[in-house]
């Protein structure tokens, strides 16, 4: 029985993972090359940031802080990011396949994709209409505005 769950989760978790990759290169990625920039002129001041933590790390017997691991530009970070979207479709699959299971009904492949758009539209669409990815140092809405989008969505 759990190899009925997660065989067709897993499944559906490769293929959605790679169409989400593909609409994120589009749409989301220019903006985290963006906001890479302005990260990457802030950090000089973080690496003096860091040597301060590291040489306190070091006079009270911690371990040393080093710079954060990051996959390398290129075909490694495109690989990483669609392994990372494909484990999350899984889990997305998962918990549709829980909601079936509670709903008890009868489950077929239009009952399937009927509820993974609504859960699509729920979870991703929805908030990114109101709350979309902002540049740093960019105008945003009002925080309340924006928490009342959120609460909106969510429920």
């Amino acid at each position: 029985m759990l190899k009925r769950i997660l065989a067709p989760a897993l499944a559906a978790g490769v293929i959605v993972g790679a169409l989400i990759s593909g609409l994120q290169m589009v749409t989301t990625t220019p903006l985290l090359m963006e906001a890479e920039t302005y990260e990457t002129a802030a950090a000089p001041a973080l690496e003096s940031f860091r040597v301060v933590l590291a040489h306190a790390e070091q006079d009270h017997g911690g371990t040393a802080i080093g710079a954060p691991w990051a996959p390398d530009a290129g075909v490694e970070r495109l690989l990483f990011t669609i392994m990372a979207n494909m484990v999350l479709a899984a889990g997305y699959a998962l918990l549709l396949t829980a909601a079936f299971a509670v709903y008890g009904g009868p489950v077929d492949g239009r009952r399937g994709l009927i509820w993974g758009a609504a859960g699509f539209v729920a979870v991703a669409l929805a908030p990114a209409a109101g709350l979309p990815p902002e540049l740093p140092g960019t105008f945003a809405a009002d925080l309340a505005d924006r928490q009342i989008w959120w609460i909106g969505t969510a429920a």
